[in-house]
C-alpha cells in the first residue's frame, strides 16, 4: 500500500502545495478528519480517521465518500449535510448522526463541516468527525444508575433522607413523607433541624450528624427515642452513609417502635408461659383444694413481687366469702378466714361485673370510705380482682392480688392474674371431683357388698379337655343365693360341685369366648334353686372372665307352678260344672273361654260354637221373643254393670226348649276399662234336680257356700265356711257373717246386698279373716236368687271363692296381657302402614321386597334395642333415631326435626324410655304427624339443671298440622298404654316430670328426666 504522505503522492503534493503547517495540525489531531473536494471525493484523511473506522488510505483517498467501506458511508443524514446544508450555509457544527458501521458497529457521530474557498485553487470541504458513542453510553448508564438508585430509595421500607453537607434536605422517599405526615414542599431545601416545627432538633441527631459522621463515613443502628408531633412516642433506628464524592449524606430511618414492642412482648410472653407451665406442673402434685390454693398463691406472689394474694369462694353477694387460701409477705397483717360483702360494698359489686383493677386505693374515685377502711385492714393499697364466672350462676369465686402501696398494673399482669384464676380454680374443682370420686367408689363398694342380687366374676378355662370355671370375686349375696360357702372362692367348680349341671359351663364358656352377653332363667337340681341370670364378658378377652348378676327366683317359679295348677283346677272345675261358664271379648263378643256344659245345654259342640261369628250364632239359638232381653243385658255388662236374666233357647241337637238363667259380669283392666265379659248360664228346666246337684256341689266344692234371705240375712253356712272363719253356722246367721269380713269391707257388703235386691244378682269381692292365721284373704262373692213361679225371690244361694292368689296373679297377668296385646296391635299396625306406604312408593315387586325388608329390619332393630337396653350405654339421639327409622320416618324428609346434644343414658333408664318413644312414634305413625302428608314432628332436647342443681334432660315431642278430625285424632292417643306409660310409669320408675297434651293443634309431650340416679 502506498504511503499517502510519501513524496510524489497526490496527498503529499496537495498538502505541500497547500500549507505544511496545516498538514502538521491535521496529522496530530486525535479527532477523525477528512478533506473532500467539490465532488465529495476524499482528498485527504488523518490517521485518527483510519484508526477509528479501520480502513486503509488506498481504499479511501480519491474515492467518493459515499462509496467508502462497501458503501457504509452512504448515510442519508450525511447526504443532507454535504449536499443541502453545507452548500447553503457554508459550515455546519454539531450535526448528530447515528449509524451502524460494518466494521465497528453502532456509532453516534457529531459532524462539523466547513467549505473552504480559495482564489487560486479548487474549493475544499473539511469534515471533522467526533465519535461520542462511548460518552453517550456512559451518560445513559449514569442516568440508569441514577434512576435505579432513586427506585431503590423510593422502594425502601424505611424512611430515607438525602442531605447535603450543609444538612439541608435534598430529597426524601415516600415512606418518609407518609411516616411523618409531611410533604416535599415543606421538606426539601429545609435544614433537617427545622423540619416539623423543629421536632427534629434532637441532641442525639446533632451528635450523629455533626460529630460522629465527621470521623466515620457510615453509622449503623443508632437508636433515638423521641416524641414526634402527630405520631407520638417512637423508637427510631438510624443508619447513615456519607457519600464524599457528591457531598451527600444518606440517612435511613427505621421505625422500630412496634418491632421492639413485639420483642418486649415476646420476652414477657415467654416469661409468662414459663411461669404458667411451672404453675401447672406444681398444681398437678397437689391433692387437696387447700394445698392447691396455698401452692399457687405463693408462686404467683413471688413471680409478680406482690405483698398479698388470696383466693375467695363466694356463696352469693349477701353471704360471707370463704377464704380458700392466702399468701402474704412479712409486712402485712394476718388474714381473716372470710370476707363480708358488706365491708367491701363497691369492690364486691365491681368484681361481680368483671375484672376490677385499682392502682391506688387512696385516690380511686369509685371506692367509698367503707371500702378504703376495710382494704387498709388487710393491707391492700392497690389490687387486681379476677372474678370466676359460671354461666347461669354468676360469680363463684375470685382471685385477688395486691400490694401494700400504690402500683401501676400492666395489661400483661392483669391477663396473667386472670389466667391463673382459671387454672387454679380448675385444679381445685379437679381435686374436689377426685375426692368426690374416691368417696363415690367407697359408697359403690359398700353398695356392692349390700345389694340383694348375687354377683360374682368367674374365670373360665379349659381343663383336661372340658370347660371349667372358678369364682375370683363375689359379693355376700352370692353365697346366700347359691348356698355355697366361702370355701368355693378360687377353686375350680367341677371339684367343688361335681354334680353341677353341664349347661352352666357351656353358657359361661360361650360368653367368655364370643363376648356376647346372655340373659336366661335356669334351674339347678344340684343346688335346688332357680335363677334369673345375666352374664357378660368382664375385662379383656384374653382374661377369659365373665361377670354374673343373678337372682334366686325359686319362690316365683313355685308361685308360677301354683298358678298353673290353680288355672288347671279352675279349668277342671269349669268343665265339671253343669252350668255354662264363659268369658267373652267385650269388643268383638267372641268366646274366649267356654265350658263343656255348653254342649249339653245348647246341644252344639264347643269347637263348632267358637268358630265364625259365634255371638251371632249364639243369639240365633235364643228364642226370638227373648232376644231383646239378652241383648239389653249384654249392653249393660259392656257398660260395666252386672246382669242376671232368664231366657229360652232352642237346643240345636233335638230342638228342645230349655229355660236358662245367665249371670254376667264385666272384667276390667287396671284402668277400669271393660275388656272381657264373664258369665254363668244355669239350666232352670230341671230345677229340683239342679237344686239337688247344687246341694251336693255346695258340700264338695272348695268355695265357701251359704244361703240367705233378702237383706243378706244368712240362714245356713257350709262346713267350708265354718272351717275357714271359725264362725259356726249359727254364729253366722242373720248379719253375724259380717264379723268375718275385714272392717273396711263390711259397709260395702251391706251396700251390695241392698243393690242385689234391685238387680237380682250379687257379685262382689271382700276380704275374709282365716281363723288359722288371723290373715285376711280376698274372696269373690256370688249369689243367685231362687224365685217362685211368680218371680218372687225365695232365697239366695251364694258362694265365696278364694281369689286372693288368683287376684294377684290375674292383676299381673292382665298387665302383661294388656301390654302384649297393645304392643302386638301397634306392631301389626306399623307393619301394615309400612307395607302400604312402601307399596305406594315402589315401582315393582323387587323394589317393594327390598324396601319392605329394610324397614322390617329397622323395626326388628328397635325391638332388639328394647330387649338389650341394659347391655349397652345408649345416647338419646340414637334411641330416637332407632325408633323413628324403624317406622320409615326417613320418607318424611324435612317434616321431621331431631335436634339436641348427644347425651348418654343410664342403662336403667333406656328400657322404659325406649318404650315411651316407641309408643309416641307408633301413635304418630298410626294417628299423628307421620300418618298424614302435612304433619310435622319436632323432637328437641337440651341438658339443664333442676331446682336442686342436678343434671336433667328436658325433651319436647311436638306434632303439628294434624289434618284429621277430632274423632280420628283422639282414637288411641287420649288414653291407652302409651299415655299411661308416659304419665305414670316414667314419673314412678325414673323420677321424671311429664306432661301430655292432645288438642286440635297436635300433640305436645314434655319429659324432664334426671340424668343421675334417684336418691335412695
Amino acid at each position: 500500500m502506498a504511503d499517502p504522505q510519501a513524496p510524489g503522492s497526490v496527498p503529499s503534493r496537495v498538502m505541500v502545495d497547500g500549507n505544511g503547517y496545516s498538514d502538521a495540525i491535521l496529522r496530530t489531531m486525535r479527532q477523525p478528519l477528512v478533506v473532500l473536494d467539490a465532488a465529495l471525493n476524499v482528498v485527504l484523511a488523518n490517521p485518527a480517521f483510519y484508526a477509528t473506522f479501520r480502513v486503509e488510505p488506498a481504499e479511501t483517498v480519491g474515492r467518493k465518500i459515499y462509496h467508502l467501506g462497501n458503501g457504509q458511508w452512504n448515510i442519508a443524514a450525511l447526504r443532507d449535510l454535504l449536499e443541502d446544508i453545507l452548500p447553503r450555509d457554508g459550515q455546519v457544527e454539531g450535526y448528530r448522526v447515528l449509524h451502524v458501521f460494518e466494521t465497528i458497529g453502532n456509532r453516534i457521530m457529531v459532524l462539523n463541516a466547513r467549505r473552504m474557498q480559495r482564489e487560486d485553487q479548487a474549493d475544499r470541504i473539511l469534515l471533522a468527525i467526533d465519535d461520542i458513542t462511548r460518552q453517550e453510553r456512559a451518560l445513559w448508564e449514569l442516568e440508569g444508575l441514577k434512576e435505579f438508585a432513586e427506585k431503590i430509595v423510593e422502594a425502601s421500607r424505611d424512611a430515607v433522607l438525602i442531605l447535603g453537607w450543609d444538612l439541608r434536605v435534598k430529597s426524601a422517599n415516600r415512606k418518609f413523607y407518609d411516616l411523618f405526615g409531611v410533604d416535599p414542599v415543606s421538606t426539601e431545601g429545609q435544614l433537617i433541624y427545622d423540619l416539623g416545627n423543629g421536632q427534629w432538633d434532637m441532641p442525639q441527631l446533632r451528635e450523629l450528624l455533626e460529630n460522629v459522621l465527621l470521623t466515620a463515613s457510615e453509622l449503623d443502628d443508632f437508636v433515638v427515642e423521641h416524641f414526634f408531633e402527630g405520631i407520638g412516642q417512637r423508637t427510631m433506628v438510624l443508619n447513615a452513609r456519607r457519600i464524599d464524592h457528591i457531598e451527600f449524606i444518606l440517612l435511613a430511618i427505621e421505625d422500630a417502635t412496634e418491632s421492639r414492642r413485639a420483642a418486649a412482648l415476646l420476652r414477657e410472653t415467654t416469661l409468662r408461659e414459663s411461669f404458667l407451665l411451672a404453675l401447672s406442673d406444681g398444681l398437678r402434685t397437689q391433692r387437696t383444694a387447700a394445698d392447691i390454693a396455698a401452692h399457687a398463691l405463693r408462686m404467683l406472689r413471688e413471680h409478680l413481687d406482690l405483698d398479698r394474694t388470696f383466693l375467695a369462694e363466694t356463696r352469693g353477694t349477701q353471704l360471707p366469702a370463704a377464704i380458700l387460701g392466702e399468701s402474704s409477705g412479712h409486712v402485712v397483717p394476718p388474714f381473716p378466714t372470710s370476707l363480708d360483702p358488706a365491708e367491701f360494698p363497691v369492690a364486691f359489686r365491681k368484681a361481680s361485673e368483671g375484672m376490677y383493677i385499682v392502682q391506688n386505693v387512696a385516690t380511686a374515685a369509685a371506692l367509698g370510705e367503707r371500702d378504703r377502711e376495710s382494704l387498709a385492714r388487710i393491707a391492700l393499697g392497690s389490687f387486681i380482682v379476677a372474678p370466676l364466672q359460671r354461666a347461669g350462676v354468676g360469680m363463684i369465686g375470685a382471685l385477688v392480688v395486691g400490694s401494700a402501696g400504690p402500683r401501676s398494673w400492666s395489661e400483661a399482669e392483669a391477663a396473667l392474674v386472670a389466667e391463673c384464676a382459671e387454672r387454679i380454680w380448675a385444679a381445685i374443682e379437679r381435686a374436689r371431683a377426685e375426692a368426690a370420686l374416691r368417696a363415690s367408689d367407697e359408697r359403690y363398694a359398700a353398695l356392692f357388698d349390700t345389694i340383694d342380687q348375687g354377683f360374682c366374676v368367674v374365670e373360665v378355662r379349659e381343663r383336661e379337655g372340658r370347660l371349667d370355671y372358678r369364682v375370683v370375686e363375689a359379693n355376700p349375696a352370692f353365697y346366700v343365693k347359691t348356698g355355697f360357702t366361702s370355701e368355693v372362692f378360687g377353686r375350680w367348680m367341677r371339684e367343688v360341685a361335681p354334680d353341677l349341671e353341664e349347661h352352666w359351663y357351656v353358657v359361661y364358656g360361650r360368653v367368655a369366648m364370643t363376648g356376647v352377653a346372655a340373659r336366661f332363667e335356669e334351674g339347678s337340681a344340684a343346688l335346688g334353686r332357680w335363677f334369673d341370670v345375666y352374664a357378660f364378658r368382664f375385662g379383656a378377652p384374653e382374661e377369659s372372665r365373665v361377670a354374673i348378676l343373678f337372682n334366686d327366683i325359686s319362690d316365683r317359679k313355685r308361685q308360677e307352678d301354683a298358678l298353673r295348677e290353680s288355672e288347671e283346677r279352675f279349668r277342671r272345675f269349669g268343665d265339671a260344672s253343669r252350668d255354662v261358664l264363659w268369658i267373652r271379648d267385650a269388643g268383638s263378643m267372641q268366646w274366649q273361654y267356654l265350658t263343656r256344659a255348653y254342649e249339653d245345654i245348647y246341644g252344639i259342640d264347643r269347637a263348632q260354637a267358637v268358630t265364625g261369628n259365634d255371638y251371632r250364632d249364639w243369639l240365633g239359638l235364643v228364642m226370638p221373643q227373648d232376644r231383646p232381653v239378652a241383648t239389653r243385658a249384654l249392653r249393660r255388662v259392656r257398660a260395666g254393670e252386672h246382669a242376671t236374666f232368664e231366657f229360652r233357647v232352642k237346643r240345636h241337637r233335638d230342638g228342645a226348649v230349655r229355660w236358662l238363667r245367665n249371670s254376667e259380669f264385666p272384667i276390667t283392666d287396671e284402668r277400669g276399662r271393660v275388656t272381657s265379659i264373664g258369665g254363668i248360664g244355669h239350666d232352670l228346666t230341671e230345677l229340683r234336680e239342679t237344686e239337688l246337684r247344687l246341694k251336693t256341689l255346695m258340700e264338695g266344692i272348695p268355695q265357701l257356700v251359704w244361703r240367705a234371705r233378702s237383706g243378706g240375712l244368712w240362714t245356713w253356712a257350709s262346713p267350708q265356711w265354718v272351717a275357714f272363719t271359725g264362725l259356726s253356722s249359727d254364729a253366722s246367721a242373720g248379719l253375724g257373717w259380717l264379723e268375718a269380713l275385714h272392717p273396711d269391707d263390711r259397709a260395702g257388703a251391706v251396700t251390695f246386698w241392698t243393690e242385689a235386691e234391685e238387680t237380682g244378682k250379687l257379685e262382689m269381692e271382700a276380704r275374709i279373716c282365716r281363723v288359722a292365721d288371723g290373715e285376711y284373704y280376698w274372696f269373690q262373692w256370688r249369689a243367685t236368687p231362687v224365685r217362685d213361679e211368680a218371680g218372687q225371690i225365695l232365697e239366695w244361694l251364694g258362694t265365696s271363692t278364694d281369689v286372693n292368689e288368683l287376684r294377684r296373679m290375674q292383676e299381673r297377668q292382665q298387665v302383661m296381657v294388656a301390654e302384649l296385646q297393645h304392643r302386638t296391635r301397634n306392631l301389626i299396625a306399623v307393619v301394615r302402614s309400612i307395607a302400604q306406604q312402601t307399596m305406594k312408593a315402589s315401582e315393582g315387586l323387587d323394589s317393594f321386597r327390598h324396601a319392605f325388608g329394610d324397614r322390617l329390619a329397622a323395626l326388628s332393630r328397635v325391638q332388639g334395642l328394647l330387649s338389650q337396653a341394659n347391655d349397652t350405654q345408649i345416647t338419646i339421639g340414637a334411641l330416637l333415631h332407632s325408633e323413628l327409622d324403624a317406622l320409615g320416618a326417613g320418607e318424611a324428609g324435612g317434616r321431621i326435626v331431631i335436634r339436641g346434644p348427644e347425651v348418654a343414658l343410664r342403662n336403667s333408664v333406656v328400657q322404659t324410655l325406649a318404650l315411651a318413644f316407641h309408643e309416641l312414634a307408633t301413635n304418630a305413625r298410626k294417628y299423628g304427624a307421620l300418618s298424614m302428608p302435612d304433619g310435622r314432628l319436632e323432637v328437641v332436647w337440651q341438658v339443664g339443671e333442676d331446682a336442686r342443681g342436678r343434671s336433667r334432660l328436658d325433651l319436647l315431642w311436638a306434632e303439628t298440622a294434624l289434618s284429621r278430625g277430632e274423632e280420628d285424632r283422639g282414637n288411641g292417643r287420649d288414653s291407652g298404654y302409651g299415655r299411661e306409660l308416659i304419665e305414670r310409669a316414667l314419673p314412678y320408675s325414673l323420677g321424671a316430670e311429664t306432661s301430655y297434651e292432645l288438642s286440635r293443634a297436635g300433640v305436645r309431650c314434655r319429659i324432664a328426666l334426671p340424668l343421675t340416679e334417684k336418691a335412695g
